[in-house]
C-alpha cells in the first residue's frame, strides 16, 4: 500500500475533494454516509481552523495504482483533541489507515476523535491492541 499526502486548508475544497475521490473508491460505505460524517465534524473542523495554525492533512492510499482508501487528519498547535477520519474499500485497509493516522497523532499525545464506518464497540476492541496514550470518550460515529 502506498500512502501519499497533500495539505489542504479550505473546508469547502476538502468536502468537494472527498466527494470526487469517493467516486473512484470501491467501498460498501455510501457517499451520503461519508458526507454526513463530514457534516457532523464540520463544527469541530471550523473551530480548529479558526484557532490559528491548523493543518488539514489528506492522505490517499493506493495499491497498484488502484485507490483503496483515504485518511483525513486535522492537527495543529491547540492542545485539544485532534480529528481523524478514515474510509477504505475494505476492513483490512481501514485498519491499516487507522493505525497509520493514530501513529501520526500519537506523537502529540493528544486525545483523538475518530470517524470511521466501523461500529464503536469493534473500534474499541481493536484499539485495545494499539499503543494509545489517550483516546476521546466522545466518539463521533
Amino acid at each position: 500500500m502506498d500512502i501519499r499526502k497533500a495539505t489542504i486548508m479550505d473546508l469547502d475544497y476538502i468536502t468537494k475533494t472527498i466527494s470526487e475521490y469517493y467516486k473512484d473508491l470501491n467501498t460498501k460505505i455510501s457517499l451520503e454516509y461519508y458526507q454526513s460524517s463530514i457534516e457532523k465534524l464540520t463544527p469541530y473542523i471550523k473551530e480548529r481552523l479558526s484557532e490559528g495554525e491548523r493543518v488539514y492533512k489528506y492522505f490517499i492510499a493506493e495499491d497498484g495504482g488502484e485507490k483503496i482508501g483515504m485518511l483525513n487528519l486535522f492537527t495543529g498547535s491547540s492542545k485539544k483533541s485532534e480529528i481523524l477520519l478514515c474510509i477504505a474499500n475494505n476492513e483490512e485497509n481501514t485498519w491499516i489507515l487507522l493505525d497509520y493516522g493514530i501513529s501520526l497523532l500519537q506523537k502529540e499525545g493528544l486525545p483523538i476523535l475518530i470517524q470511521t464506518a466501523e461500529p464503536e464497540k469493534y473500534i474499541a476492541e481493536k484499539l485495545q491492541n494499539m499503543n494509545i496514550k489517550k483516546l476521546a470518550t466522545n466518539w463521533i460515529i
